[in-house]
């Protein structure tokens, strides 16, 4: 806090450490010890809001596709949503 960080500022990098511990799969014995934390906030700005991704939509019929593939036309397409 002598470095000018707020009480709001630390609990919230301290939640996107968490995240990030938990997307990570880190291991408890490489996470940060509160000393050491506190001492790197620099490290953990905080996130910013991510826009959800819709999920790709079948062009002949507009169902949501699962893996590529449109359960109800049984077309598979490619990355790019073109037809195989």
């Amino acid at each position: 806090m002598k470095e000018g960080e707020t009480l709001d500022s630390i609990l919230s990098k301290l939640k996107t450490y968490e995240k990030q511990i938990e997307r990570d799969k880190t291991e408890e014995k490489y996470i940060k010890h509160p000393a050491s934390f506190l001492n790197c906030l620099e490290d953990f700005e905080e996130e910013e809001p991510q826009e959800k991704k819709e999920a790709p939509k079948c062009p002949k019929c507009g169902k949501e596709l699962s893996a590529l593939f449109c359960d109800n036309c049984m077309i598979q397409y490619n990355s790019k949503l073109e037809e195989l």
